[in-house]
């Protein structure tokens, strides 16, 4: 088709947005069906991100931006997460743990408690599910998990930590239990007491009992968390700055769960951070 004498590149420029990324929009906001439902963050999200027939150009590129934003920031958490200690804890005699879906439990300290020029603390925990595989081969053990199943499991995750609070602290302990999926999982806590809450509520999850005796301290901090260091170091580029804080210690606040299981991105199970799309549990 040939470009029409009364072309204008703005006006296909915004029906381009419209026609293409309008789609791609309502998919990244599929829990919310309304175009128009601002009764939530999400709904908020989805009716600034959406382009109209009446915006102008500053506008569109406004909107097109703010969606590239949450796909980016969503790519980055979702892609970006830590593996921990897992791999370096796995004794070689052990089933393959790397074929087995991994969950992980995301935590962050709440954005108003962030002080200012500090970077938000957060923590991660993750454990494998052993019975199911993520590529089921020739006589291998264990099933290929469904959508039902990690619903299931998202269900407890909610259950069990839905606005839960503890706080990281400076002392490491891990939980080591493989034939229940815990591969040296580990968490940084202020005691005892509160790693043995945290992988208590973990084994409920995973319909497990808790052993409280094979959760141990790992490495005993050479000194304890600062927070507010004064003593000044010399940095990059011959610059002064305060010393990095050690193990720093906050309320961190659950944030979201996803499931890792072989595909490019990992199944989204529950999110209460807002920012991730599509959540099998919100």
């Amino acid at each position: 088709m040939p470009i029409p004498t009364n072309f204008s590149p703005v006006e296909q420029f915004q029906d381009s947005i419209r026609r293409i990324f309008n789609p791609r929009i309502r998919r990244h906001f599929a829990d919310i069906e309304l175009d128009d439902d601002l009764d939530s963050d999400r709904g908020h999200l989805k009716r600034a991100c959406l382009h109209q027939d009446k915006d102008s150009l500053l506008l569109t590129l406004g909107r097109f931006l703010l969606f590239l934003y949450f796909k980016l920031e969503q790519l980055f958490i979702l892609l970006g997460v830590k593996e921990g200690l897992e791999q370096e804890l796995i004794p070689q005699y052990y089933l393959r743990v790397i074929n087995h879906p991994k969950i992980l439990l995301f935590f962050a300290q709440d954005d108003g408690a962030v002080s200012v020029k500090k970077r938000q603390i957060t923590a991660q925990i993750s454990f494998r599910l052993i019975q199911y595989v993520n590529y089921k081969k020739p006589g291998e053990f264990g099933d290929v998990i469904d959508e039902a199943k990690l619903r299931a499991i998202a269900i407890r995750i909610r259950s069990e930590f839905r606005n839960y609070v503890w706080t990281k602290g400076d002392e490491l302990y891990i939980y080591d239990v493989p034939f229940d999926g815990f591969f040296g999982s580990k968490c940084f806590t202020r005691d005892k007491p509160q790693a043995e809450e945290i992988f208590d509520k973990l084994c409920r999850v995973m319909q497990k009992s808790f052993n409280k005796k094979v959760l141990k301290l790992g490495l005993t901090p050479n000194k304890r968390s600062n927070n507010n260091p004064t003593e000044t170091v010399i940095g990059y580029d011959n610059r002064s700055q305060k010393e990095p804080v050690y193990r720093p210690t906050a309320k961190v606040r659950f944030r979201h769960a996803v499931c890792f299981i072989g595909k490019n991105q990992p199944v989204v199970l529950v999110d209460d951070s807002g920012l991730l799309a599509n959540p099998l549990v919100r």
